[in-house]
């Protein structure tokens, strides 16, 4: 005789599936590689976001520098 195992989901107390251990259904492993790799996106997204806001506030204060280095050479002033 020949035992099969069983692997069908066991419902935990917080209504979520456990199955035993690599039974998970390969449509439930995609569907959560898929939300994973959305998240994983958006949070780079959110970095690069962030990473370029930064940039544009040095860029910023190194061309008021050079704006006001320019108006001090021509008036003969310092900044």
């Amino acid at each position: 005789m020949i035992a099969v195992s069983s692997t069908q989901p066991h419902t935990t107390g917080s209504g979520r599936d456990t199955y035993p251990s690599g039974q998970e259904p390969v449509g439930e492993l995609v569907q959560r590689a898929s939300q994973q790799l959305t998240e994983l996106v958006r949070g780079e997204m959110r970095l690069a976001q962030a990473e370029m806001k930064e940039k544009g506030k040095r860029y910023e204060a190194g061309a008021a520098d050079g704006a006001c280095w320019a108006q001090a050479t021509r008036a003969e002033i310092s900044c």
